[in-house]
């Protein structure tokens, strides 16, 4: 059996030659620009050796020095908490020298190859059209064509976040389908995948979200002891890589960074402000995330597709993160965002399918049934 047919080979081709021209068309335009200045200083320094140090927790001792200055802090932030993307720099800059172009190459070739991941997804667990309709936006959105020209992790970290529900949803195939088998090299590989984001930036850490309700809706249609037993294998890799990312993202992420501090902030929007940020929850933040949640959980218990019904769980998760995110940083980081925008797009890509679907099929353009979608569409296409 085809994996896939030719109109799909075809649909391929023609979006990764659009995606090509469009990312380099005048990548190395302009020069090296703001927060891009830390890419070549960086990735000049993180070497296997450096990586290796991040391993083994050295350097640590540096942030408990109350002589060590803010400048070498940051610095070493930079260095030991999201060290993969430097890693591969360096590998290019050896190769090209210090230079627009190998500075910005490698976003570019993630940004491409974000958008062939992307259709597989929107291919293997949705349909054609939601394929096609889901990388068009994932090409022309301005947040992931910037980045995917810009000389920071960012763009690595948006493929990351693809690879990572395609894997998810991988995994979620296999084990319901009873194939486990023959997949124990799979397995192993995912627990190390599902913490390897991380090591390209802290905010990949709400991918997280989605790969939990992955896991929460395996475990509520085989049990606790079934989801463990088929799982067996995954368990040692996934303990072990968590371990290493989770104690290096305290250690460098602990007190001293102020808002990159973030599960400081998240334990300070408790506390005695507890009362203060239920009422700024309530009232502060309009109607759009409290209109969310009933359509939310109408989908959830009337719509046939329990992939949809994962990722728009998971966007309501990520926006409610958001929102107390912001009473502790008055504002929430674009890049914040890059980790589940690819859960985003497939909502509203799905939902323009739906609604498509639910006119032709009525024959009615004011139908009931579109009401929910639409709602879902207008607000998750704020982003």
């Amino acid at each position: 059996m085809k994996y896939f047919e030719k109109k799909e080979v075809i649909s391929i081709l023609l979006l990764l030659i659009v995606v090509g021209l469009i990312r380099f068309y005048k990548f190395t335009y302009w020069s090296i620009d703001v927060d891009e200045a830390f890419t070549p200083r960086e990735s000049q320094k993180v070497d296997l050796n450096t990586f290796i140090d991040y391993i083994a927790f050295r350097n640590a001792d540096l942030l408990k020095d109350t002589t060590t200055k803010k400048s070498e802090l940051t610095e070493l932030f930079l260095v030991k908490t999201f060290p993969l993307y430097y890693l591969l720099n360096h590998q290019i800059i050896k190769i090209f020298r210090v230079n627009e172009f190998s500075l910005r190459l490698l976003s570019v070739i993630f940004g491409i190859l974000a958008v062939l991941v992307v259709f597989l997804i929107g291919k293997e667990f949705f349909n054609f059209e939601t394929a096609i309709i889901a990388s068009f936006f994932t090409i022309f959105h301005p947040l992931i064509h910037f980045h995917s020209q810009n000389a920071r992790f960012y763009s690595m970290g948006f493929l990351f976040s693809v690879l990572l529900i395609y894997s998810s949803l991988r995994f979620r195939t296999i084990i319901l389908n009873e194939t486990n088998s023959q997949n124990k090299l799979f397995f192993f590989l995912f627990g190390l995948f599902i913490w390897l984001p991380m090591l390209v930036h802290g905010s990949l850490l709400f991918t997280l979200v989605f790969v939990s309700l992955v896991f929460l809706n395996i475990i509520m249609q085989k049990g606790v002891s079934n989801f463990f037993k088929k799982t067996v294998c995954m368990i040692p890799s996934f303990l072990i890589m968590g371990f290493f990312v989770l104690i290096n993202q305290i250690i460098f992420l602990k007190g001293r960074f102020g808002i990159m501090a973030v599960p400081n902030d998240l334990l300070q929007i408790g506390g005695s402000r507890l009362l203060h940020n239920i009422f700024s929850l309530i009232f502060n933040f309009g109607y759009h995330f409290w209109i969310i949640i009933p359509i939310a959980i109408w989908i959830l218990f009337n719509d046939n597709n329990k992939i949809y019904k994962i990722m728009v769980i998971s966007f309501v998760i990520n926006l409610l993160i958001y929102i107390l995110l912001s009473f502790k940083t008055y504002q929430v980081r674009h890049d914040y965002f890059m980790p589940v925008l690819p859960v985003f797009l497939f909502i509203i890509a799905y939902t323009i399918v739906k609604c498509v679907n639910i006119i032709c099929t009525n024959k009615d353009i004011l139908s009931v049934k579109l009401t929910p979608y639409i709602i879902m569409l207008y607000f998750s296409s704020f982003l």
